[in-house]
């Protein structure tokens, strides 16, 4: 009789360890740490048909929202405001179009104009090599505008609660145009700087563009695992008990 009991009692858990798996799964999310709508100005660098290199650094403050220990997978922009049509207009690509995130050793309103000497230990080239974007990626027509299709990384960047450090590098699209970005000239606890060309080694200061981060809370399921594996055991023994 003990058996049988065991038996069913084995048959209840096993839902309950599969839904703890589930639960224990990552869950994605967005943050907009600098959400302006400030649609006087307007930044085309991430975007341009010629080569060009951005850095751009959020104070902490403005990534609270992000828990230690996330990883951050991907990010994304938006249109200008006062643009009344979809960018691009036909497919656009780049040969080379490289993204490296990091702590920052200095602080928004202190980066050097250096790029390299304000990338910390911790980098992470978290994408690097060709980029596509279909036609009319970035929608246009809101107020704000939603944000375009987010360029997604290959290698995600473990966010430690400290300022991020952005440096992205491009060989330029190749196309006869491009489109600005929504930014804005407010001051705040960021900063962004500019230079022209993809080996760029210095920058000057520029407007801050409304950038989207995408990330993940990795949950631990290490309790759901050893709760199914305990299940299964339990399960193979049980026939062997019912034969006795």
């Amino acid at each position: 009789m003990r058996d049988s009991f065991l038996f069913t009692d084995v048959k209840a858990l096993l839902p309950l360890a599969a839904l703890w798996l589930i639960a224990g799964a990552s869950s994605a999310a967005t943050i907009v740490p600098v959400d302006s709508t400030d649609h006087s100005s307007g930044l085309s660098t991430p975007i341009r048909n010629e080569p060009r290199t951005l850095q751009m650094v959020f104070s902490a403050s403005l990534l609270s929202g992000i828990p230690t220990g996330s990883e951050i997978s991907g990010l994304g922009f938006r249109l200008f405001g006062g643009t009344s049509f979809a960018w691009p207009l036909e497919a656009a690509s780049w040969v080379q179009y490289d993204i490296q995130l990091s702590s920052s050793r200095n602080a928004p309103g202190s980066l050097s104009p250096v790029f390299d000497e304000n990338i910390g230990a911790d980098a992470v080239m978290v994408r690097s090599g060709a980029l596509e974007m279909v036609t009319g990626n970035f929608p246009a027509g809101g107020s704000p505008n939603a944000f375009g299709a987010a360029i997604s990384f290959s290698t995600p960047f473990i966010y430690k609660g400290t300022d991020l450090l952005i440096t992205i590098r491009h060989s330029g699209n190749g196309t006869s145009g491009d489109t600005p970005l929504e930014s804005t000239s407010t001051a705040g606890a960021y900063q962004l700087l500019t230079g022209s060309g993809y080996d760029a080694e210095t920058g000057t200061e520029n407007e801050m563009l409304v950038t989207q981060l995408i990330y993940t809370v990795p949950e631990s399921s290490t309790l759901g695992i050893v709760t199914v594996g305990a299940c299964l055991m339990l399960f193979r023994r049980s026939p062997r008990q019912f034969a006795a």
